[in-house]
């Protein structure tokens, strides 16, 4: 079937802020009204709780955008443009900032409505204005000109009721596999911990050196994170050195602490340093399959083995080197920095300020239990085997939350335009 297409602003009006009349972060209070962001309105129900709130002089100001029941809300500006969401109820009163757009509708169901605009009609016109764009926006004049496909009433009620349950049962789906996707990676995570603290074994005995551990296997040593590693002073090295000035678009390869993650490392943040200043500088140079260990949180202390990227690399001032000796094997140590009790642990000793840090002092003065250097082997390779697995799961239940999100847009799609039978609407 074919519904009839109206124009947005025949069925609807939008209202949006031009600009916040001066407006100042400062001017936020501890209560007051609530004032909607992006963030808010991103899942299926919009977040009422986590909000800033402005006072009544400021609510007041506009109250073209003081929120009501069934409005619609539209992000009309930056990366997220597009994403709506409906008013279904307000537990106190709200208005929106000026990325939102609210839309009320005049002759259109409101969540029918809201579902059009969630559809590839509306947002594929939406992708299309936003290309070649450099902040991303929807203007107003953009948003009255949208095609709105207008059965009988009565026919959008019953296409957002069937939407509503249909959207809820795919969400409920895509949520479980989330929650399934969780507890995959905490059973990984209890499994590694348990291999690299040794408490997977049966020969624990109690000891003092690592106080919050407890206990260790009999054979297993404990030495200073500094002990373990080559040269003559085991001291770890890193670029103090590194500032604006030295930075290029070529060149040495400068390893910062957004490309150290939780045992893996992260390719994002492409910057370098020229030859010029890696002599003149005194570099270090990062070997592939050095130990990363970051002394920023989130988290502080985390650590990844360091890749072979083809060029010669270096670190930052908050990403320190660490070369094992010959009795330290490089994947078992960072897979001991990876484990919750090691990540807790650091979290307790690192300095306030504004950022959680430690120095490298604190960092050098970890405690590492060691096994046999066999051991260390047979662990990593048992727990690289394990994470390959658990990754595998991972990417199938990822594989799957697209699948089911895809499904979500292509009902809600088809359902507003009229490419197959509701049930319970006459044909």
């Amino acid at each position: 079937m074919t519904y009839p297409v109206t124009r947005f602003d025949r069925v609807a009006t939008v209202q949006a802020r031009i600009g916040w009349k001066a407006l100042t972060a400062d001017e936020y209070v501890e209560d007051g009204y609530v004032f909607l962001a992006t963030p808010n309105i991103k899942s299926d129900e919009i977040d009422f709780q986590n909000v800033n709130f402005i006072n009544r002089f400021r609510y007041d100001e506009s109250p073209e955008l003081k929120l009501r029941p069934d409005d619609v809300l539209l992000v009309k500006d930056g990366n997220t443009l597009g994403i709506t969401n409906l008013v279904r109820s307000l537990p106190r009163p709200a208005t929106v900032n000026g990325s939102i757009a609210v839309i009320r509708t005049e002759s259109m169901h409101a969540s029918y409505l809201r579902y059009v605009l969630a559809s590839d009609l509306i947002q594929g016109r939406i992708q299309a204005y936003r290309a070649g764009m450099g902040v991303p926006h929807l203007f107003q004049a953009d948003i009255r000109k949208f095609p709105l496909p207008e059965p009988p009433f009565l026919t959008q009620r019953a296409i957002a009721d069937y939407l509503d349950v249909e959207t809820a049962r795919i969400d409920g789906l895509v949520e479980s596999k989330r929650r399934l996707a969780v507890l995959v990676e905490r059973a990984r995570a209890s499994q590694a911990d348990a291999a690299v603290l040794g408490q997977d074994r049966p020969d624990l005995v109690p000891q003092s050196k690592i106080p919050w551990l407890g206990s260790l296997p009999a054979s297993w040593t404990v030495r200073a994170l500094r002990h373990l590693a080559s040269g003559k002073d085991g001291l770890f090295t890193d670029g103090d050195w590194v500032e604006l000035p030295h930075i290029t678009t070529e060149g040495n390869r400068l390893i910062q602490t957004g490309n150290i993650g939780i045992g893996r490392y992260r390719e994002q943040g492409f910057r370098y340093v020229s030859d010029a200043s890696f002599s003149e500088l005194g570099c270090t140079e990062v070997r592939p399959g050095d130990v990363l260990i970051c002394r920023l949180a989130e988290p502080v202390g985390r650590a990844c083995l360091a890749p072979d990227l083809g060029v010669r690399m270096i670190t930052s001032v908050d990403v320190c080197i660490l070369r094992p000796g010959k009795d330290v094997f490089a994947p078992y140590l960072v897979e001991y920095l990876s484990s919750g009790a090691y990540l807790a642990y650091m979290d307790a000793i690192a300095r306030g300020g504004t950022r959680d840090r430690v120095s490298r002092d604190q960092l050098g003065a970890v405690p590492v239990p060691l096994p046999s250097l066999a051991e260390q082997h047979e662990v990593a390779e048992r727990l690289a085997d394990l994470r390959r697995r658990s990754d595998d799961l991972a990417g199938l239940l990822d594989r799957q939350i697209q699948f089911l999100e895809e499904r979500r847009h292509a009902l809600i799609t088809a359902a507003v335009t009229g490419q197959f039978e509701i049930p319970g609407v006459a044909a």
